[in-house]
């Protein structure tokens, strides 16, 4: 699998598929069974003009696949982080990233590049590269490039929105090496958007 989406909510979907679209083999990963279950079924239970049919197609082409193993992340060369941040009522809960990054950080491959889609509060995101490096540590593991690239959805035009950005957004919170970096602007080749 070159890449892992965790979390396939309406974000982690549309990058799912979209990465489909774009040629990549990719795994949409969601811990919650139920989750699973229905995205194996389809349709999708998001409004978003053309996704049914790009999750399908992708599904089709083997291209995309659904798990609720979240040791899948251990064959994915980059992986996409787009689980919820908000809590419902207009403020933030870190509880649910956090608990992701518990999961998956310790199985990513020395060679992973981690990429958070997820909005993330502005004090959660100063200790983004601090959580992240630690828990390698304690693994035993190397160090990995965390990246974030947020994402522009707009409300009914989330397929568009990915397909064909107006911009790519990369923030660098741990690249040493310019790895991770290097590796995204390789993979958004088949866009025209600015990479910013």
């Amino acid at each position: 699998m070159a890449g892992g989406v965790v979390g396939v909510g309406l974000v982690g979907a549309v990058t799912s598929g979209g990465l489909g679209a774009q040629g990549h083999d990719v795994g949409g990963i969601e811990v919650a069974a139920q989750r699973t279950e229905a995205r194996l079924e389809g349709p999708m239970p998001f409004h978003g003009p053309g996704l049914d049919g790009m999750v399908a197609a992708n599904r089709a082409a083997r291209r995309l696949s659904f798990t609720a193993d979240t040791a899948a992340v251990a064959d994915a060369e980059v992986i996409f982080v787009a689980v919820g941040t908000h809590d419902g009522n207009g403020g933030w809960q870190t509880g649910t990233i956090q608990a992701c990054l518990n999961e998956i950080v310790p199985r990513l491959a020395d060679e992973a590049v981690l990429v958070i889609r997820s909005t993330l509060p502005p004090w959660f995101l100063a200790r983004l590269a601090g959580i992240v490096g630690r828990m390698r540590e304690e693994a035993g593991r190397g160090e990995v490039p965390v990246i974030l690239n947020p994402e522009f959805t707009k409300a009914g035009t989330p397929v568009k929105d990915f397909l064909e950005p107006e911009r790519i957004v990369l923030g660098l919170a741990h690249d040493v090496v310019a790895r991770g970096a290097d590796r995204l602007r390789r993979r958004c080749r088949g866009t025209d958007a600015p990479i910013l």
